[in-house]
């Protein structure tokens, strides 16, 4: 996962995971979209705003606000970010 934070703009930034308006959000996270809140999360950041690496912006509560109605559950979710934060180093 490629993501960065801007702290006193509270603007997160990731790619491909969630990309808003390209990737809209539906009535439950995919894996990708509960892969970014489980690294918001474990980074202990608070973005309001996330901007997708395809041009567009989303509210990252909108985001947030679906997480534990994730497609796969939130166990596979974790362990998707903790192979993602393993293929970075």
């Amino acid at each position: 996962m490629v993501s960065g934070y801007v702290e006193d703009l509270r603007v997160g930034f990731v790619t491909d995971l969630w990309s808003p308006p390209r990737d809209p959000l539906g009535e439950r996270l995919n894996p990708g979209q509960a892969a970014v809140v489980a690294a918001v999360k474990k980074a202990g950041i608070a973005p309001e705003l996330s901007a997708g690496g395809h041009g567009g912006t989303g509210k990252y509560a909108d985001l947030a606000a679906l997480d534990g109605k994730s497609l796969r559950g939130n166990a596979e979710a974790g362990s998707q970010a903790r192979a993602l934060r393993g293929s970075a180093n």
